[in-house]
């Protein structure tokens, strides 16, 4: 077996480098299992116009909670094939053995062989399916849940599983008849991205296979965006050694999510399959706002580079009604040891927003008298505007086949065979057909 470790990213060029790994060994496909850090199996920073060349290769990372690849500060760097999976999955999924009769909100849950017994937790989210074949997502609005606490029983079912009782939030699950014996359930575990690109720009993933996630598949942040998905296909891993079942979703969440892009992505010829929420997901974020101050504003950034010098900013007031336009005339000011003068906000739903990142900005012209802490601010320079999507196909996902709050976005051929909705947020145009109904 051979293996492929960057083990530090300064053991490569950070520019023009072009790295092939070989297909085969001995006639015979590579299979590469990747040396992680702390956060992921394979890190790259600071690299600009690499051609990573993957064909015929598979990753199988060893461990289900890390990402494979993460990008920082990278640009033009392209990843062409490659098949990327976990040796052990990093969900887990099992079959409802017991439902009680006498009023109590709780199920007893037979861990399928061959999927990771430790990932049964409280609070991660857990989905329904029809035991039908093959299993289908239950459609309605009691086909999700998080369970209240988890307990292992210590006893094994038909299968040769462990038996889980989950507590359920809400005995309606039960009384309405959304959960019955027979019905399976998939369930997260420790949520992260396959794939991680923050601050990144114009990267290309083509020919690129996803087999499973811990959370996101792709997740593209905080960058100026322009990256291309050709070819890429997001579809279940095989069954896995010891198992008889096959999985039941592919991406622990989102298929591919984009948020606070300057450019939004293109894709194009690509596969959604099973994404256990949205296929796609693109859009920017609400800043909370702490305190103003003349032309000033203090606000909670979800990052360092959430906004810029030159930014256009839309104000909404504490019940989300727009307050007008503005231009950010300087550079943002990180504000460490910052505390707000209020502990929690009741327009952005967060019990403690004390340990929060707090950034000062400055506008160019003056602001409301009234305007202070729990409203919002929004870039319209940060929404993933421009992307583009054609000839792609979803199927089978649990959210929504689309969820767009960009501007500016153009669509072509976008067949959404079995996917549940799509939503379209600002000022969309559809330009060819879209086979689903649109909610605005």
């Amino acid at each position: 077996m051979n293996s492929f470790l960057i083990r530090k990213t300064h053991s490569l060029s950070r520019t023009g480098t072009y790295i092939v790994l070989p297909a085969s060994i001995s006639s015979r496909r590579a299979e590469y299992r990747g040396w992680f850090d702390e956060t992921s199996h394979f890190t790259f920073v600071d690299f600009t116009g690499v051609s990573l060349i993957l064909n015929d290769v598979t990753f199988l990372m060893s461990n289900n909670e890390l990402s494979v690849f993460r990008f920082s500060n990278d640009h033009q760097f392209q990843i062409r094939g490659g098949i990327i999976n976990y040796e052990t999955p990093p969900y887990t999924q099992g079959t409802i053995r017991q439902v009680p009769n006498n009023g109590e909100a709780w199920i007893m849950v037979e861990n399928h062989p061959g999927y990771p017994e430790d990932l049964w937790k409280a609070g991660s989210l857990s989905s329904i399916f029809n035991p039908t074949s093959p299993p289908t997502l239950k459609r309605n609005k009691w086909a999700d849940f998080a369970p209240t606490y988890v307990r292992n029983t210590g006893q094994k079912g038909p299968l040769g599983g462990s038996l889980f009782v989950l507590n359920l939030p809400d005995i309606s699950f039960i009384r309405d008849e959304h959960l019955k014996v027979g019905d399976l359930l998939s369930h997260r575990g420790k949520f992260n991205y396959a794939i991680n690109i923050w601050a990144s720009s114009k990267m290309s993933f083509i020919d690129v296979t996803l087999l499973s996630s811990p959370g996101f598949g792709f997740y593209e942040s905080s960058g100026d965006g322009g990256n291309i998905y050709q070819n890429v296909q997001i579809k279940r891993a095989p069954t896995p050694p010891g198992a008889s079942i096959e999985p039941l979703m592919s991406t622990s969440a989102d298929g591919l999510h984009s948020v606070s892009q300057k450019v939004g992505p293109t894709i194009t010829n690509c596969l959604f399959d099973s994404t256990n929420d949205d296929a796609i997901a693109i859009h920017g974020v609400y800043s909370l706002i702490t305190e103003r101050g003349g032309n000033g504003l203090t606000l909670v950034a979800s990052n360092a580079n959430l906004l810029q010098q030159g930014d256009h900013i839309r104000i909404f007031d504490n019940h989300l009604g727009v307050r007008g336009t503005w231009v950010v005339s300087a550079p943002p000011q990180n504000l460490p040891g910052y505390r707000p003068p209020r502990p929690t906000s009741q327009t952005v739903y967060r019990t403690d927003i004390n340990s929060l990142i707090y950034q000062r900005i400055t506008v160019d012209r003056p602001l409301p008298p009234d305007l202070g802490f729990d409203f919002v601010l929004a870039s319209f320079n940060r929404l993933g505007s421009g992307f583009f999507v054609a000839n792609t196909v979803i199927l089978n996902n649990r959210g929504r086949g689309m969820l767009i709050k960009a501007m500016m976005e153009k669509f072509k051929t976008i067949e959404s065979v079995a996917a549940h909705w799509l939503e379209f947020y600002w000022h969309q145009k559809s330009n060819g057909p879209i086979q689903k109904q649109i909610t605005a």
